[in-house]
């Protein structure tokens, strides 16, 4: 037989050979691998050296200088305090916070009396529904993609 016939069958024989499928599992593999690279990119370990030592600097001149700065942002804030308009904010202030204690304080109640006792029962019931509707999702699935897949 001529090298040509021989590479003439072999490649009908090699086209005639159904195509390889990748296994189920490649496809989850690869994008968690991806997912890894990207959150390791993303991490202040990965930045160059000299960001790193810029960004630890940039931390240390802001926290000086809320250090030195702290007695003078005190005396401002107690001298603003003592100002009649300031005076006036402060009392609709405490004011909105007795309201807003109220309601909290009914929320509590209302959720400690109705809410609670049934909350348990709630999401056993959500997750048994939520079950189900997976199960069904999954059997609609099947039937309208002719069945699971013979691979």
């Amino acid at each position: 037989m001529a090298p040509s016939d021989v590479n003439g069958e072999l490649h009908r024989a090699l086209r005639q050979l159904p195509v390889p499928r990748a296994p189920g599992t490649l496809l989850p593999r690869v994008m968690a691998a991806i997912a890894a690279q990207q959150a390791a990119a993303r991490s202040w370990f990965a930045w160059p050296i000299a960001w790193r030592m810029a960004s630890v600097a940039a931390l240390a001149l802001l926290a000086a200088g809320a250090v030195a700065f702290w007695p003078v942002l005190e005396a401002l804030t107690t001298m603003a305090a003592t100002s009649a308009p300031l005076a006036a904010v402060r009392g609709r202030v405490q004011g909105t916070a007795v309201m807003f204690d109220a309601a909290l304080s009914a929320a509590s109640v209302i959720w400690s009396t109705l809410v609670q006792p049934v909350a348990g029962y709630l999401l056993v019931w959500i997750g048994v529904m939520a079950a189900a509707s997976a199960a069904f999702a999954t059997a609609v699935g099947r039937i309208a993609l002719g069945g699971a897949s013979h691979s």
